[in-house]
């Protein structure tokens, strides 16, 4: 037993000196057949390993992970065979491949090693998973060269360097392009378990008196507003924060009502409603009635013909397309698509922008879209969406569209691919299914909405900072789909 770690050993020290390049004498280029499989096995453990650092919990172990594992044996293997074959030492096919796994578990290690020192003091950023993925395959790269020039020594340098290119190619571009399992996936029914086990939120004092003063509320908000400015496109906003349950709809609401205020120039023209025990007293609630009264009196404020009507929602979505709408012991309905369309409808607005932030949001497109009108969503009809939960402090979409994109750019339309493409690699390292944010932008709108947002003098980026923080901040710690 002994000796056969001693052995091992070698591999292992082989493989670090054939990554740089570095001469190999007989003994460390002939290694055990046995050491290739032991190797797969040490990947199999850190891949599992590995992925434990992409899910949060509550996570259920997934064998379909093995998929990965294996196809970058078969690469590994395809590579090696061609490489010896094309050098003409069909001998040294194994040794290839036992040293190419080796680099790739050392790889492997200190990547992981590497970004999980980073996560421990930057939560997740896009760009710089992407850095870090990028680093890992460049280094893989240049250290597949590295193992051809220290191992197939009797063909030209030239050679070496164009194989160990070839072979990277080969081994990297299919794990890139393919959308493989992981070995852990987000455990939605237990997570659905912990939130139905917490207590929900009630109304402080007593709620009769938090209903009745509900349209006093509305109409004062009301009274605030700032008239419309003839001969200029003005916008407005309404902010919808509708479970009272998570803190996070409250944080996402205020943020991006505030981001409207300060940086596209609707200071005064804002309103929100929000469902949150601590905000009874200040802020009128969330809720159907309070959204059709709103709704008219912002009609009554602007230029319905001329005027931007911009409509803003955040909150749980159920699978056949409502909004959750809930703060105990308050009897609420929920809100689906097609109230939303009625109420815009009566109060007789032109042109509309209605971002949905929730699961299943793609399902509100049908029922809202017109030519005036763009419709944004966090996901797709049929496709969940993510970083809710009672650890957060903003969704995904949230963060990506609002914090991230409209914070450092203007055009909205630009604003919206780029948030997409950051949820889409957020999700992707939580090992989620994408979400998939939709747009819908009606053909008479868009040289109107882009007028308004060329001609708007632009705010500084207004910096997130939640009404409500969690320990562990924006949804790193739970991941619970809406």
């Amino acid at each position: 037993m002994i000796r056969s770690i001693k052995q091992f050993s070698v591999t292992l020290l082989s493989g670090l000196r054939a990554m740089f390049a570095l001469p190999l004498t007989p003994t460390q280029l002939l290694r055990p057949l046995a050491h290739f499989w032991w190797l797969l096995l040490l990947s199999i453990a850190l891949s599992v390993a590995s992925d434990l650092q992409w899910v949060q919990s509550p996570r259920l172990f997934a064998a379909e992970g093995l998929q990965r594992d294996a196809l970058s044996v078969l690469l590994t293997l395809l590579f090696a065979t061609l490489a010896a074959q094309l050098a003409g030492q069909r001998v040294l096919t194994w040794p290839l491949a036992i040293h190419l796994s080796t680099i790739g578990l050392i790889i492997g290690a200190v990547a992981m090693g590497i970004y999980a020192a980073v996560d421990a003091y930057d939560a997740f950023n896009p760009v710089r998973f992407q850095i870090w993925y990028w680093w890992a395959s460049g280094w893989w790269a240049i250290a597949a060269m590295a193992a051809c020039h220290s191992i197939m020594t009797a063909i030209a340098p030239w050679r070496r360097a164009l194989l160990g290119l070839g072979g990277a190619l080969l081994t990297t571009l299919p794990m890139m392009q393919l959308d493989l399992a992981r070995y852990w996936t987000y455990d939605f029914e237990a997570a659905a378990m912990l939130s139905s086990a917490t207590p929900a939120r009630r109304v402080p004092g007593s709620a009769e008196k938090v209903w009745a003063m509900q349209p006093a509320q509305v109409e004062h908000a009301l009274a605030k507003l700032q008239r419309g400015l003839p001969g200029r496109v003005d916008a407005y906003l309404l902010a919808l924060g509708a479970d009272g349950n998570e803190d996070v709809f409250r944080n996402e609401a205020e943020y991006v009502e505030l981001l409207m205020r300060q940086r596209f120039g609707m200071n005064g023209r804002t309103l929100r409603l929000v469902n949150h025990p601590d905000t009874t007293a200040v802020t009128p609630l969330a809720t159907l009635s309070n959204v059709r009264q709103a709704v008219a009196g912002i009609a009554a404020a602007m230029d319905r013909e001329e005027d931007l009507f911009f409509l803003f929602a955040t909150t749980h979505g159920s699978e056949d397309h409502r909004l959750y709408v809930d703060l105990d012991p308050l009897p609420l309905d929920w809100i689906a698509p097609q109230d939303l369309r009625e109420v815009l409808d009566q109060a007789g607005i032109t042109w509309r922008v209605i971002i949905v932030s929730a699961c299943y949001s793609g399902g509100f497109i049908d029922a809202l879209k017109s030519p005036t009108t763009i419709v944004i969503t966090a996901a797709r009809h049929d496709r969940t969406s993510f970083g809710c939960g009672a650890a957060s402090e903003i969704t995904y979409f949230g963060r990506a569209f609002f914090v991230d994109a409209l914070n450092h750019v203007a055009d909205w339309f630009v604003a919206f691919e780029s948030a997409k493409d950051a949820v889409a690699a957020r999700e992707k390292e939580g090992g989620f299914d994408p979400s998939e944010p939709q747009i819908d932008i009606g053909a008479l709108i868009r040289p109107k909405f882009l007028a308004w947002s060329q001609a708007l003098e632009v705010g500084r980026p207004v910096a997130f900072v939640p009404a409500v923080a969690k320990p562990c901040g924006e949804g790193i710690c739970v991941d619970a789909d809406r």
